[in-house]
């Protein structure tokens, strides 16, 4: 086993850790409210930035990042509040180890698949400049094994490396 592949095994304890320590319903709750933040802040601050620029004579750039930052905090602190009451649920149905260890396996898929995505990213980069040697990433045993894992997972990915980052061996991957 390779340094680098030492590494990237070394680069889960975080995840584990903080899966442990939060658990699953914490982690799948800020992960949301992420991502509704954005979809909501983004679908309703257009009409938010015309009710204030009205109501208060501001420019419309100014005021559409205040908005959109707006709707995306409030967002987010009503879905931690939803979060810390589910927890506070499983804590008293006595779910609070159920809980945490299933937070482990989120934050080990979690890490997999983030640096899958590196991975992929970086390969296709790579594959123009050259950065480290085909025949030294073949001898890994976890990077292969964590690119195909995020590709199997997320196979759009595939096509962005392909078409973005490495155009001559673009490929089109069907969802």
């Amino acid at each position: 086993m390779a340094t680098l592949d030492i590494i990237l095994l070394a680069l889960f304890i975080p995840g584990v850790i903080l899966g442990l320590t939060k658990g699953l319903v914490a982690q799948v709750v800020s992960l949301i409210s992420v991502v509704a933040g954005v979809i909501l802040a983004g679908r309703y601050s257009p009409d938010l930035t015309e009710v204030a620029m009205l109501q208060f004579g501001t420019e419309a750039g100014p005021t559409h990042v205040v908005c959109f930052i707006l709707i995306f905090l409030v967002c987010v602190l009503v879905f931690a509040l939803i979060g810390i009451l589910i927890t506070k649920l499983f804590k008293i149905a006595t779910l609070g180890w159920l809980n945490r260890l299933l937070g482990m396996a989120f934050g080990i898929f979690t890490t997999a698949i983030v640096l899958g995505m590196l991975i992929s990213v970086f390969e296709g980069l790579n594959a123009n400049w050259n950065i480290v040697e085909a025949e030294k990433l073949a001898d890994l045993k976890v990077w292969p094994v964590l690119r195909d894992f995020a590709s199997g997972i997320l196979p759009q990915l595939k096509v962005f490396v392909g078409q973005y980052l490495n155009p001559e061996t673009a490929e089109c991957v069907h969802v």
